[in-house]
């Protein structure tokens, strides 16, 4: 599996203020922006990050609901995926689903994922 980009320091501090108290898990952070921008599916970005999926959707709905998620995007500098590039499933890909093309489909999004945060001046 390829690396995970995970926030830089300069990154988490533009974010730290806007966190709730006891939601600052950089990895989970992470995984939800990176899931925000990319449209990638709970388990895939889970997976990638390390943390759980019931952890990562836990979060995603109260960030959602608290208006949190928007304001750590616009603080990065990163648009957010349209509802219909969203995927709600596993580790299923338009490639056929199999493990080689999903591991470089992932590779393929955490670059553009890495670029968007340097274009963002994050």
């Amino acid at each position: 599996m390829p690396n995970a980009p995970f926030l830089t320091d300069a990154q988490w501090g533009k974010i730290e203020a806007i966190l709730p108290p006891k939601r600052r898990n950089r990895a989970v952070i992470s995984a939800l922006v990176f899931r925000r921008w990319s449209g990638s599916g709970l388990r895939p970005a889970a997976a990638a990050f390390g943390v759980t999926v019931a952890r990562l959707q836990a979060w995603e709905t109260e960030f959602r609901a608290s208006g949190c998620l928007i304001d750590l995007m616009n603080a990065l500098g990163l648009p957010q995926a349209p509802p219909a590039k969203f995927s709600n499933g596993g580790q299923r890909t338009n490639w056929g689903g199999d493990a080689d093309s999903a591991a470089r489909l992932l590779a393929y999004r955490f670059g553009r994922f890495r670029e968007a945060l340097r274009a963002g001046k994050a």
